[in-house]
């Protein structure tokens, strides 16, 4: 009998031991939201209360929901936003079958990158993961295309669904992340900067890039220009020598896809399937979810969550202003 008081008093404190270990991890990366944020007692209530929900209710624990509310903090994203926000980037890491803290951090930095369009990260996060489940990329290759064009593509004021859609189609013919973003940068650099026989060449095609202002022609009316132009250049060969005088090698690839993407009309098909993706990232998350192993992690989940419940409060200053 007394063996098996025993047993029953070890399983027990292990029980509490590991309770006790996930509501350290917790307090702990939630002190750094706070540390971020220089948030008060008061703040960061509800943003704790909101990690708990989704680490109850996800297949992300409420430590993994704090790591991405600190990368949000960090984009300069204030409590209230985050709090509205963080299920949808939640959303796109389990569409995508992604590290969450990877999924935040590129979100974040998009909403930055493109911010004169005001766009929410849920609407990012929709955005990207439509992408990735369209075409052969990923939430994590969109992100590092994205950070090789982001700015320039902010400055030309060329619509997120856009960029996204350009860079998801060239790494869909297997160009890499990289060379997809910054081959795609060189050809929107190129294009604004024509100069002596190149322009007299594309006037003479009737190929125009901007407006009267100055200002860059909407991206699609661009590539159709384009497009339109190198028909009236000659055979394939002729083309591509066109392309890599207009752009120069390293962004030729990117005009190569990109037109032949235009006359196609998978282009234009994919832009406006992105623009409108809202929800596309939360339905994914659900169908990857609806099987025995999502249940599992649910659960999983939701019992950390009473982990937590059970050992808050032993850190007294945790929510100290």
């Amino acid at each position: 009998a007394i063996q098996g008081v025993q047993m029953v008093s070890a399983a027990v404190n292990l029980a509490l031991g590991a309770a006790a270990f996930k509501a350290a991890n917790f307090e702990q990366q939630m002190s750094g939201v706070q540390a971020v944020t220089l948030g008060t007692a008061e703040s960061m209530a509800p943003m704790i209360d909101r990690a708990k929900e989704l680490g109850r209710s996800t297949t992300f624990s409420a430590t993994e929901v704090g790591s991405a509310m600190e990368h949000m903090a960090r984009a300069g994203m204030d409590a209230g936003i985050i709090i509205d926000e963080v299920g949808g980037v939640l959303s796109a890491a389990a569409a995508d079958g992604m590290d969450l803290g990877e999924t935040a951090q590129i979100v974040s930095a998009n909403m930055k990158a493109f911010s004169s369009q005001n766009l929410t990260a849920t609407q990012i996060a929709d955005t990207l993961a439509l992408a990735s489940a369209r075409t052969m990329s990923n939430i994590s290759s969109l992100g590092q295309s994205l950070q090789n064009v982001s700015a320039t593509a902010e400055q030309f004021n060329i619509p997120f669904s856009e960029v996204v859609t350009s860079v998801a189609l060239m790494q869909d013919v297997g160009l890499n992340a990289s060379t997809a973003g910054t081959a795609f940068n060189t050809m929107l650099n190129r294009m604004a900067k024509t100069s002596g026989p190149m322009t007299q060449k594309l006037a003479d095609m009737g190929v125009e890039f901007k407006d009267a202002h100055g200002n860059m022609l909407p991206l699609p009316e661009v590539l159709g220009n384009l497009q339109r132009g190198l028909q009236t250049t000659g055979g394939n060969m002729d083309r591509v020598a066109f392309l890599s005088e207009l752009m120069g090698l390293r962004a030729q690839k990117a005009g190569v896809v990109l037109t032949k993407m235009t006359e196609s009309g998978d282009f234009a098909t994919l832009a406006e399937e992105l623009s409108n993706a809202e929800g596309a990232a939360a339905q994914m998350a659900a169908i990857r979810l609806d099987n025995l192993k999502g249940q599992l992690t649910l659960v999983g989940s939701a019992l950390e969550g009473i982990s937590i419940e059970l050992m808050s409060g032993v850190n007294a200053g945790f929510t100290a202003a």
